[in-house]
């Protein structure tokens, strides 16, 4: 069963571009994955209509919404839009007040400025604000450049600092489950200690890149630099004629093209003049959309010089068409571009900043063209990577998944068909908005065992493990599980358990951005003695984990130390699991100990002897290098968190990636390496530090004499790190992992 989603979107209409642009886009690209239901003004029927008889496949609905028609009235003879705005948020909140419940998640969308985050988060449903936008400010050395309205913008900007004291605000931000902002200087206005881990970033405009064909680079006797957008104060027309001018006196090749109208454009034209620039400067005015794309086929790179923008539209257009851009590196441009793709100029005073964009022009027209076609194509595979709405959309989902956390799955799990009676009270602790571990209620001592089901790692989570340990008994956040006892999860559990009906349990949810997650269930008997470790897994890719890790259980060599035995594998309709025996203990600490030498020189006494070529692992490296070594039986993700620790002997969990010939050397790298990538987010130089460490220990170079690989050491490593980063494309902690390759290739 699909999420039901609302989005409140006051600016929804196909083809208008910017927000209403981005409300229908965000509308049509949800509605693959989940029921979504779009709350916005009528007089955005006509195009919505519009484009839904375009639109194949499952519609979002819409609901259409505007106070009474005083209201409309006031704003059509000049009421303020904030004002107009803030009437319409509430009035939609009691118009909407009989039908919340039927969906899952509501969501601020837009308008998505952060001053007005609207009033979703005192809905039941799980809240969602942003992309929010708009916290960013013109630096204050810049505020010259808006001559008389310069009184004007210095208040929006104290505005914008001083909203953070808002009662409104402060509502908004600690009760929505996740807050989304477009830019780093929207974050910095949510305060820490209200929203905690819930913010991300995420930008809020997109494109289809299918629209935008490549422009080709192409040598020509002049270079036509393309500004884009309505002429007004903020965006800095003028700014850009003086900087353009400073930069044609010393390239004369360099032609300004204004694609726009506003009430700057006498200004435009007056400073042009007085420049003698005008003739190498170009306004078009607003033009009718079928002439724009000629236009811009024309230019050779964008410039961009608004003063404040949350995303930046015209950056993304231009990007997805290949070309390069000009801009200040701030605030949505300084979001949106890299280096690789863009000259981004630090914004000083004034005459510093139309120095660095003039010098930035002369550069880019300087460069040679195939340096000018590859920063074109960059640009055009970071529009498709990140700012599709494709792509966009496939975030978002995270988003979702994140915060509806396992109620999906545990739906799917132990209510399948929605008649459930029976109900499993459990305390419910979050992270970063999102649930992940479910405790039993009623029942302290069961409880407690139960957190043990989260291995924490870091000083700070071990902390606030043992807090909610010693809080067991007071109230606590708690949720209500409907339970079928017919159904086949819970007839599975009660058969593992022992039990004539679904046993009492407690649950840690697995990374809800990662692919595959799974549910780790803890069982307990009826004296509420720990009985049993069940894996679920709902999605595909979970189901496949899980019945990949069934088999190489089942593959394990009996004796191998630290083997687990599976008691079983359950596959239904809904879902596939297997149950494994309950194992006390704690993971145990990071770094090398006896029993990791002990374990992974087992597991070399039960490999065999092989070329190294002959291993799949290594040959995805690609590497060159090959000896017959002693290929050892491999865990893969062998790391603390993956071990319980009783009476100093490790048992292993998490066998997905388990195979009976590995890479020698591997396991032990990662046990050593990844708790500081992951937890102590080492930067690459501590890491190259720690990997030479390791292959400078007396017991690794047991461990080498023992895998017939002295002499391999440092290549095998290189191997492991390009294992990681380009070949299963480990996410976080790339940047480190791939540091500390590059210091050590270096070195040898």
């Amino acid at each position: 069963m699909k999420a039901k989603i609302l989005l409140s979107a006051y600016s929804c209409e196909p083809g208008c571009g910017s927000e209403p642009e981005a409300g229908w886009q965000w509308s049509v690209h949800l509605r693959e994955g989940f029921e979504v239901t779009v709350i916005t003004r009528p007089n955005n029927r006509p195009g919505i209509e519009a484009g839904l008889a375009e639109l194949p496949g499952p519609h979002p609905k819409f609901i259409y919404y505007d106070p009474p028609a005083l209201w409309v009235r006031l704003k059509k003879r000049g009421l303020p839009v904030p004002i107009f705005y803030m009437v319409w948020q509430m009035g939609m909140r009691w118009h909407l007040r009989r039908v919340l419940p039927r969906y899952d998640i509501v969501q601020h969308l837009t308008f998505n400025s952060f001053v007005q985050p609207g009033f979703l988060w005192s809905f039941k449903p799980l809240a969602i604000l942003g992309p929010l936008g708009g916290g960013q400010v013109v630096p204050w050395r810049l505020l010259p450049l808006f001559r008389g309205a310069m009184l004007k913008e210095a208040l929006r900007s104290l505005l914008i600092v001083s909203i953070r004291y808002s009662p409104l605000f402060w509502a908004s931000c600690y009760f929505a489950r996740l807050i989304l902002t477009v830019n780093v200087e929207t974050q910095r206005r949510v305060p820490h200690w209200l929203a905690g881990a819930k913010t991300a970033r995420l930008v809020d405009g997109g494109v289809l890149p299918e629209e935008f064909p490549l422009i080709p680079t192409r040598e020509k006797p002049v270079f036509e630099l393309l500004w884009i957008g309505r002429l007004i104060l903020f965006k800095a027309p003028v700014l850009a004629v003086r900087a353009f001018a400073a930069a044609y006196r010393q390239e004369p090749r360099l032609r300004l093209t204004f694609l726009g109208s506003g009430p700057e454009e006498a200004q435009v034209r007056k400073v042009a003049a007085e420049l003698g620039v005008a003739e190498a400067v170009t306004l078009t005015g607003r033009l009718p959309k079928q002439e724009v794309p000629g236009v811009v086929a024309s230019a050779d790179a964008l410039f961009f010089t608004s003063l404040h923008d949350t995303s930046g539209n015209a950056i993304l257009e231009a990007m997805a068409s290949g070309l390069p851009v000009v801009c200040l590196n701030h605030h949505g441009p300084g979001e949106l571009t890299t280096d690789e793709i863009a000259l981004r100029v630090e914004p000083g005073s004034v005459s510093q900043t139309v120095e660095r964009l003039a010098e930035a022009l002369v550069r880019l027209a300087a460069l040679p063209l195939e340096a000018r076609r590859q920063m074109g194509l960059k640009a055009r595979e970071r529009v498709e990577a990140l700012y599709s709405w494709s792509a966009k959309a496939a975030v978002m989902t995270r988003f979702y998944q994140r915060v509806l956390g396992p109620r999906p799955a545990l739906g799917a799990l132990f209510n399948p068909r929605g008649v459930g009676e029976a109900t499993e009270r459990l305390h419910v602790l979050s992270r970063g908005g999102a649930p992940f571990l479910y405790l039993p209620q009623g029942a302290v001592q069961a409880a407690r065992v139960a957190l043990a089901l989260y291995p924490a790692q870091s000083g700070k989570a071990r902390l606030l493990r043992r807090a909610v340990y010693l809080a067991l008994g007071l109230p606590l956040p708690s949720t209500k599980v409907a339970v079928d006892r017919e159904a086949p999860f819970p007839q599975f559990l009660a058969r593992v358990a022992g039990a004539a009906h679904p046993p009492r349990w407690g649950m840690l949810a697995g990374n809800p951005e990662a692919p595959g997650r799974r549910y780790l269930l803890i069982l307990f008997d009826a004296a509420q003695r720990p009985c049993a470790i069940v894996k679920a897994g709902v999605e595909p890719e979970a189901r496949r984990l899980v019945e990949a890790e069934a088999a190489a259980l089942r593959a394990l060599p009996e004796t191998l130390a630290g083997a687990v035995r599976l008691r079983e594998l359950w596959a239904g309709e809904e879902a596939s699991a297997l149950a494994l025996p309950y194992l006390e203990g704690e993971a145990p600490a990071p770094g090398a100990s006896p029993e990791l030498e002990r374990l992974l020189m087992d597991w070399l006494e039960h490999g065999a002897q092989a070329p190294l070529a002959s291993l799949e692992a290594w040959r995805a490296t690609g590497r060159q290098e090959d000896a017959l070594v002693r290929a050892p039986v491999a865990h893969g993700d062998l790391a603390p968190w993956n071990i319980r620790e009783h009476e100093g002997r490790w048992s292993v969990l998490d066998w997905e990636r388990g195979t009976l010939r590995g890479v020698p050397g591997w396991d032990w790298f990662h046990y050593t390496l990844q708790p500081g990538v992951l937890v102590e987010k080492w930067g690459a130089e501590r890491l190259a530090e720690e990997a030479r460490a390791v292959l400078a220990s007396p017991a690794f170079a047991r461990y080498a004499a023992a895998a017939q690989i002295e002499g391999l050491e440092r290549a095998l490593l290189l191997g492991y790190l390009a294992y990681c980063t380009e070949v299963i494309c480990q996410s976080e902690g790339a940047e480190a992992l791939r540091g500390a390759r590059v210091r050590l290739e270096h070195e040898g």
